[in-house]
């Protein structure tokens, strides 16, 4: 599990102070400072129930450092507990709330609102939201573009209207050019169906 260390602990005037009062090197102070703020994080707990020196027994700390710790202001000792300063609590606050952000904002794209809104913040936002608008609703209204190579005004909606509407005649004679084809059933599409004899 990784756990957030200030990168300039071994100089933190608290470890200094740690390690006159155990009479240890300032490393050997940090070494069990994480060992003890990595136990807490895997026990999801600032505190620990029992007495300092049980509590460091059972963890392999050593002997002396959480009433070092307390005298330092990292942790307090009280009712037979010990309560770290670790700032779990903060952090994971911290956390829920910039995933609630996250959440909120996906949200907020999700929908739409968020750019409409960033887009009618000033006159010329506004300006450039109407223009898109209207090339919007203008290419929606043009027609669609002819068939390629067709010659005249083929266009493919009267091409497949033409097929759906020759679906129960015979099929027309084999032919290999395409644009012919398409001509052959713009013609078709021209004349109305027969109606059928009594």
């Amino acid at each position: 599990m990784w756990i957030p260390i200030d990168t300039r602990l071994p100089d933190h005037p608290k470890v200094r102070r740690m390690a006159s009062c155990l009479n240890c090197s300032r490393w050997e102070v940090v070494g069990a400072l994480v060992q003890l703020w990595g136990l807490a994080a895997d026990l999801d707990t600032e505190q620990l129930d029992g007495l300092p020196a049980d509590i460091e027994a059972e963890y392999g700390l050593p002997r002396g450092l959480l009433g070092s710790l307390a005298q330092v202001g990292w942790a307090t000792v009280e009712d037979g507990r010990v309560t770290l300063s670790t700032r779990n609590s903060e952090r994971d606050e911290a956390k829920a709330r910039r995933r609630e952000q996250a959440q909120h904002a996906a949200h907020m794209r999700w929908h739409g609102q968020h750019d409409a809104a960033a887009m009618l913040g000033n006159a010329t936002d506004r300006q450039t939201l109407q223009r898109k608008k209207q090339t919007k609703r203008a290419s929606a209204a043009s027609p669609p573009p002819a068939l390629e190579g067709a010659g005249g005004d083929v266009r493919a909606s009267v091409a497949l209207r033409a097929a759906l509407n020759g679906l129960g005649a015979a099929p027309p004679p084999p032919n290999h050019d395409p644009v012919a084809r398409l001509r052959a059933l713009q013609s078709a599409a021209a004349t109305p169906p027969a109606e059928p004899a009594d």
